[in-house]
């Protein structure tokens, strides 16, 4: 796995989600669940990005990674397909999508409340895209593959929103347009799912000496350092550490690596294969911003992020 995951590179994500390719019926349905409890401490917040549900995943080993799409105003992204679903959810700004076939858009929670999500499914378009979908911060969009969509920023402020791609292979990437900027965050390599899949993604913000509560995930889990300091203690099971495009840019050195202790800064990724028990520390001052992602067959449970400490 890890040369595998070497010959990927930081750009697969970028490849999926530029590379355009010709539109052909959606493959599969794919629908938002309902978010999962959490718990938290003094200080400590946990935030639900994504909960989905991915009908029909592909049927090989699959690569799963999480990036941040930022657009200037005015910047677009014409139509275009992927070999694999994508979850966005929006981070800022105002995100447009322009979708043909079936889709599944769930608005941010209301006071707290999860809304139903809107079903789309307009089937193919010989013409400009339809259905016309605007993602706002807390707002989530499941894209089934191999439907058509095209995206664009209408606003006057830079419009960002998180990305989560499963798909089979490492297709061939395409340049960017202006004002279009794709960053892969973090990557897993995962085996060829038997049933349907479970997508959650969250946002935990770690106070000083508060820790994410020690965990075995029953499926592969990413955590992507957005800010501070991780202090990551990992048994049981191998985790290769990663570098985002932040890490890169410092000259640290990435790989794989066995149980212990690891101290990973922002721009990491830490990737722990099944049965890896982790404990996720801040032993910094400033507070520790984690995305944690974990993408299971449906039905199986879910672990729920709990916090501990300070």
């Amino acid at each position: 796995m890890p040369a595998y995951l070497a010959r990927l590179g930081l750009a697969l994500l970028v490849a999926v989600i530029v590379g355009a390719t010709p539109a052909r019926a959606a493959a599969h349905q794919a629908t938002p669940a309902a978010g999962s409890p959490t718990a938290g401490a003094t200080g400590a917040a946990i935030e639900p990005l994504i909960r989905a549900t991915v009908d029909d995943p592909p049927t090989r080993p699959i690569v799963v990674q999480i990036a941040r799409l930022t657009y200037a105003p005015g910047a677009e992204l014409l139509t275009h397909t992927t070999s694999g679903p994508l979850l966005l959810v929006g981070e800022a700004g105002t995100f447009t999508v322009h979708v043909a076939g079936p889709s599944a858009f769930r608005p941010k929670p209301v006071n707290g409340t999860p809304v139903p999500p809107v079903m789309t499914s307009l089937g193919e378009s010989a013409g400009p895209i339809g259905t016309r979908l605007t993602l706002t911060p807390g707002d989530q969009l499941v894209i089934p593959t191999d439907t058509p969509r095209a995206y664009r920023n209408d606003g006057t402020v830079p419009a960002a929103v998180l990305a989560v791609q499963v798909y089979p292979d490492a297709p061939q990437g395409s340049p960017f347009p202006p004002g279009v900027v794709v960053d892969p965050l973090a990557t897993g390599l995962l085996p060829a799912p038997s049933a349907p899949l479970t997508v959650v993604l969250d946002r935990v913000v770690v106070p000083r000496g508060g820790a994410v509560s020690p965990r075995t995930p029953p499926a592969p889990e990413i955590v992507y350092v957005e800010t501070g300091t991780l202090q990551a203690t990992v048994e049981g099971a191998p985790a290769e550490i990663q570098r985002g495009p932040v890490a890169v840019a410092t000259g640290a050195e990435s790989g794989m690596t066995g149980n212990g202790d690891h101290v990973l800064p922002p721009g990491f990724g830490l990737f722990a294969e099944p049965g890896a028990t982790m404990t996720l520390r801040n032993t910094a001052d400033d507070p520790l911003t984690l995305l944690v992602l974990t993408v299971a067959p449906a039905g199986d449970a879910t672990p729920v992020v709990t916090l501990s400490g300070p």
